[in-house]
Order: C-alpha cells, then sequence, then structure tokens
C-alpha cells in the first residue's frame, strides 16, 4: 500500500527534525530513521495502528511520537506526526 504524508505531517516531520538538531542534535538521526522506518513498516502493515474515531494511530516504538493516519482503498495517508505529550 502506498503511504503518502499530508502537508502537515510533513511539517510535522521538519520541526521535529530542526527541534532535535537544535535541542539534541545525538539522538537525531536515530529518531528520525526510526519514523522513516515506522512509515515503511506501515506499507506492508497498514492495520497496525489502534483505531481512534476515524483515524489510526501507531506509537512509534522507542520515540515519544504518535502518528495519525487515514487509510483509503489506494492508500495510507498519514495526518499528523505528535510528540506524546503534545497537546492535540
Amino acid at each position: 500500500m502506498k503511504v503518502r504524508l499530508s502537508v502537515a505531517a510533513r511539517d510535522d516531520y521538519r520541526k521535529i527534525a530542526t527541534y532535535l538538531d537544535e535541542h539534541c542534535p545525538a539522538v537525531t538521526d536515530r529518531i528520525l530513521d526510526t519514523l522513516k522506518f515506522n512509515l515503511d513498516r506501515l506499507q506492508d502493515h497498514p492495520m497496525a495502528g489502534n483505531k481512534v474515531g476515524r483515524y489510526r494511530k501507531i506509537q512509534v516504538v522507542g520515540t515519544p511520537y504518535v502518528m495519525y493516519y487515514l487509510l483509503t482503498t489506494s492508500e495510507l495517508l498519514v495526518v499528523r506526526i505528535f510528540h506524546e505529550k503534545q497537546k492535540r
């Protein structure tokens, strides 16, 4: 299944990368690689996330981030990527 990031999710990803580079550069690559790995994993396991309303939510293991996504018949759309303590 094709995985696509919404404009908001791409912006979230950039903000995460910028924040990590500025505040904890030692973990930036590991966390970004883990986010990418989980995006790739969703291609093969689109039902991995828990149902939350009309979205699915998956904890990015080993990080404090969660991804919200929508499933359609043709694609998986990552809507947002949040820090678990971030207000939504």
